[in-house]
C-alpha cells in the first residue's frame, strides 16, 4: 500500500479527508507536513571517541560474559558479566591464564589451542566451570578466533545456564 501525503497529514493531524481541503494553502501544500515523503534523513555519525564510549557501554551491559584472551591464553579484557560469572574483578583477572581460573581448566586448553591454530569457531554446551573455593557454574560457551594487528586473540562468550 502506497502512503500518500494526504494520508500522512490525516494521520499526523488526526483529521479526516474532509478537513484536508481546508488545510490546503494556495500552492497546494499542507502547512503541517514537516518534510517531503521522499526526503532522506542522514543517520548521525558518531566520532571515534563516541563509538568507543558506546562500545564500552554496550559491552558493560551485556548479560553474556565476554572474555578476550591473547595467544598465551591470558585474559586481556572482561566485561561486568564475566567478572560476575568468574567471581573476580578485572583487576585480579587481568593477565592471568584463563584455564588456571578453574579446577578443570586443563580440559579447555586443547579446545582453546585448536581454535587458535584452526581459526575455527567452537561452541560447547553445558560445560561446568569448577571454580576453586567458589560456586561452580554451568555454561554454554563459544570461542571465536580474532585477528588483530597485534596477532591472534580469542573471544570467549559464556552464557550461564544456572541463571535460568
Amino acid at each position: 500500500m502506497k502512503i500518500s501525503s494526504e494520508m500522512l497529514v490525516s494521520t499526523i493531524e488526526g483529521r479526516g479527508n474532509a478537513d484536508l481541503a481546508g488545510m490546503q494553502q494556495n500552492n497546494g501544500s499542507y502547512p503541517k507536513l514537516a518534510m517531503d515523503l521522499n526526503t532522506t534523513i542522514p543517520a548521525p555519525i558518531a566520532l571515534p571517541e563516541q563509538r568507543e564510549k558506546m562500545s564500552d557501554r554496550v559491552l558493560g551491559n551485556l548479560s553474556t560474559a565476554i572474555v578476550l584472551l591473547d595467544v598465551e591464553l591470558r585474559i586481556l579484557l572482561t566485561n561486568q558479566a564475566a567478572e560476575s560469572l568468574l567471581q573476580e574483578s578485572f583487576a585480579h583477572l587481568n593477565g592471568k591464564p584463563f584455564p588456571n581460573l578453574m579446577a578443570n581448566g586443563n580440559l579447555l586448553v586443547p579446545i582453546l589451542e585448536q581454535a587458535l591454530t584452526s581459526d575455527q569457531q567452537f561452541t560447547q554446551r553445558q560445560f561446568t566451570l569448577l571454580m576453586p573455593h567458589k560456586e561452580d557454574v554451568t555454561v554454554d560457551f563459544s570461542i571465536t578466533p580474532l585477528r588483530d594487528g597485534d596477532g591472534k586473540q580469542l573471544l570467549i562468550e559464556l552464557i550461564p545456564m544456572d541463571r535460568y
